[in-house]
């Protein structure tokens, strides 16, 4: 029979069934015996000193000494002058039971404490417990013809350890057999790393004219995507197969390995490796969960997802998907927050075609993605080392300090007001020079120029004793009452908030006038009043190009307050 069997029917309607295994014989008897009517199987050993037999019933009959005599009766109808002994004969003859025979008799030989000259260490595929695992065994070339014949005794790993002649993975994976599942390798992704492209792995499951190798691939799973239609179809490809993910699921989830799944080629006599890490996994899942298809609209979306979706295995977009190329064009621009106390945020971003999104310089997707005005799609390699040097050169003409080490998020926080506003005047003359891009994520604001004492304009109204001072700066549109000036100037600010929201520096020489000004000033809120003694402060500014107007009344009245 397939597979190392063979039945013979007695004339007692009592029926045999023989099967070789590694170390010894089976034999299964059905129909009545002396000890109970059911099925009895007999084991027979084949040891150096001689045969053993053990019996064990198949139906939860208590044992007896009926096991005895089901057992001669197995060993007398091989070994006596009847019909059924020598049809058992006769069947025993044939090739098949030759070669088992043959490699029975050589199992029952004693185990060599090494390797025979002519032998080598090799791995056998075996299935335990359901799962695959690989087994050392030994092995030398057939004699005549191609293949090898494999030892089916397994030799000891820390027998064939002592080899001298062990090859570098050979002596790794006997190591780590001594400790493993009773000196067999489990299929997993590590194991296969090491006998990839081994001479001498084994799959004795089915072998005609001596064991043949299996040459061992590693072959990771690649996803390819196509057009079909209106959609776009994804086809999971392992080594030379081709599997829909619902496919491969069923696959791997009968394997059940943990981290590899196995293909045994025996067309091509190869055995190909995929490793199958958590997020493989999942992507394959989610690829079932939509049947394999997505809309073609998610084709932009799925590209520009690419390099994150490689992580878990190796998309291949087929031809026209990505469209054509274009060369980099890059666009520069800074986005912008204030906050309370004069803070400001800059970040330094990059567009890399027109309309475009803005990306930190050097960072994320290698390739992006746009949309042609007649439909479908182009894409531009990015040059991320290209992108890093010219942000470097855009944060030393901003007067900004560039990030430690080659990449950074190009973002900076000015605590300091002064500093809020020189980074603000500085990136005001870039937009203006060079076409720096500016977007305010806050209310936005605006430096103008400086504001001198020409731009002053104030109006003098003497009270009962006191003068009160309206007016303010003045230019390009640009209004800043006295009594905000007046404030900043005593609160120790080289800035003000014009009305429209703009923020005006004032140059040194205006706020040194200033201070002497109003430093017995009271500020309300319209008005600021000054003292008479002001007077001299007032005619330095007149003198300096301010506009003052009641600036005689004024003098008239300290001439007065002075020679009373």
């Amino acid at each position: 029979g397939a597979g190392g069997g063979v039945a013979v029917e007695r004339r007692s309607n009592l029926q045999f069934e023989l099967s070789a295994v590694p170390a010894g014989l089976i034999v299964h008897c059905d129909g009545p015996t002396l000890c109970t009517r059911g099925r009895r199987t007999v084991f027979v050993p084949l040891e150096e000193e001689g045969s053993q037999v053990s019996c064990a019933c198949s139906n939860g009959a208590a044992p007896c000494t009926g096991k005895v005599a089901a057992t001669e009766i197995v060993l007398e109808a091989l070994a006596a002058p009847s019909p059924t002994a020598q049809a058992v004969e006769s069947l025993l003859s044939k090739p098949l039971w030759n070669r088992q025979v043959a490699l029975l008799t050589d199992m029952a030989r004693p185990t060599s404490s090494q390797l025979q000259a002519d032998e080598q260490v090799g791995w056998r595929l075996v299935e335990d417990y359901g799962l695959l695992a690989f087994e050392a065994v030994a092995a030398r070339p057939k004699k005549r013809g191609d293949g090898w014949v494999v030892r089916r005794t397994p030799v000891p790993a820390d027998v064939m350890l002592q080899t001298e002649t062990l090859e570098r993975a050979d002596r790794t994976l006997l190591s780590l057999a001594e400790m493993v599942m009773g000196e067999r390798l489990p299929a997993r992704a590590w194991v296969l790393e090491h006998l990839a492209g081994h001479p001498r792995v084994f799959d004795l499951s089915s072998q005609r004219g001596g064991a043949r190798a299996l040459a061992v691939q590693m072959a990771p799973m690649r996803v390819r995507w196509t057009r079909s239609g209106a959609r776009l179809t994804a086809t999971c490809e392992i080594g030379p197969k081709s599997m829909t993910p619902d496919e491969l699921c069923e696959l791997d989830t009968n394997q059940e390995h943990p981290d590899v799944l196995l293909q045994v080629d025996r067309r091509r006599n190869a055995l190909f490796a995929t490793p199958m890490e958590p997020a493989t996994r999942d992507m394959v899942r989610a690829l079932r969960h939509l049947d394999g298809a997505l809309p073609e609209e998610a084709l932009q979306g799925l590209l520009e997802s690419r390099e994150a979706l490689e992580k878990a295995a190796p998309v291949e977009l087929a031809g026209g998907l990505e469209g054509p190329k274009r060369a980099p064009d890059l666009r520069w621009g800074v986005r912008l927050t204030a906050s309370d106390g004069g803070k400001l945020h800059v970040e330094l971003r990059v567009q890399v075609f027109a309309g475009g999104a803005w990306l930190t310089p050097g960072v994320g997707v290698g390739t992006l993605y746009g949309e042609l005005p007649e439909g479908g799609l182009f894409h531009v390699p990015r040059k991320l080392k290209g992108e890093i040097k010219a942000a470097q050169g855009w944060a030393g003409r901003l007067a900004l300090e560039p990030p430690d080490g080659e990449y950074g998020d190009y973002g900076w926080t000015m605590e300091d007001p002064e500093a809020s506003l020189d980074a603000l005047a500085v990136i005001q003359e870039a937009q203006e020079a060079d076409g720096l891009q500016v977007e305010w994520r806050s209310a936005p604001k605006r430096v103008t120029r400086h504001a001198g004492t020409k731009d002053l304009k104030l109006r003098v109204g003497p009270q009962r004793d006191w003068f009160g001072v309206e007016g303010g700066v003045e230019f390009e549109g640009v209004v800043v009452p006295f009594t905000r000036l007046a404030q900043a100037v005593l609160e120790g600010r080289s800035f003000v908030e014009a009305d429209d929201g703009a923020l005006v520096r004032l140059e040194a020489a205006l706020r040194a006038q200033l201070e002497a000004l109003t430093a017995t000033a009271t500020v309300r809120k319209k008005q600021v009043e000054l003292s008479p003694f002001a007077g001299q402060a007032l005619a330095e500014l007149a003198d300096a190009g301010a506009e003052v107007d009641g600036a005689q009344q004024w003098i008239e009245l300290l001439q007065k307050v002075l020679f009373f």
